[in-house]
């Protein structure tokens, strides 16, 4: 087995065909799914080393700012991605679809909450994993975050970041898009 498939087997490949790289702190591959193959290729990127500058540099971004977009080279073209943090390094989304401005479907896997609002607080998509935050805000899809968080909404300007501690031990960023249509909610367990 090669240096690249071994780095593919533990995480399974999504419904929606995504590119997912799970990232160490020190920016070291860990694993990725079947649909990585050609980006590990492509970029001369093997188990347990360092990623690539051009994913790096991402890596570096989600470190300090939390969840970012990027795009990183991919044989001919660019590949456009995702890098979120999550509890034991980053997770890395990639696509060969359109610009993944909205995180529906990439981030299902994610084992940390994932939530994207209006700046008004209605809840547009919430992964699996933002069940338990869900609940204990008395919310679910389509329906209105509470007042409270709202108001924290309203706090943070686009382009910033805020974290705020939720009930059952969650740590809650709070990232407005800088166009203002949507905030992301990324959650990470204390």
């Amino acid at each position: 087995m090669s240096t690249a498939e071994r780095a593919e087997v533990p995480l399974a490949d999504n419904a929606n065909g995504a590119v997912h790289l799970a990232i160490d702190a020190e920016g070291r591959l860990r694993a990725a799914n079947g649909r990585a193959r050609a980006l590990l290729s492509a970029l001369g990127c093997h188990h347990d080393e360092p990623v690539p500058g051009s994913i790096f540099r991402l890596v570096d971004r989600a470190s300090r700012e939390g969840p970012v977009h990027g795009r990183v080279p991919c044989g001919q073209g660019m590949m456009p991605a995702i890098v979120v943090p999550g509890t034991e390094g980053f997770d890395f989304y990639g696509t060969d679809g359109p610009e993944p401005d909205n995180l529906h479907g990439i981030t299902d896997e994610n084992p940390s909450p994932v939530l994207r609002v209006t700046p008004e607080g209605d809840v547009l998509y919430a992964n699996p994993a933002s069940g338990p935050l869900l609940q204990g805000w008395g919310v679910g899809p389509g329906q209105r975050l509470p007042e409270a968080w709202i108001r924290a909404l309203r706090h943070v300007a686009p382009g910033d970041r805020r974290e705020l501690v939720a009930a059952g031990g969650y740590a809650v960023t709070i990232c407005p898009q800088l166009q203002g249509r949507a905030v992301y909610l990324y959650g990470r367990k204390l």
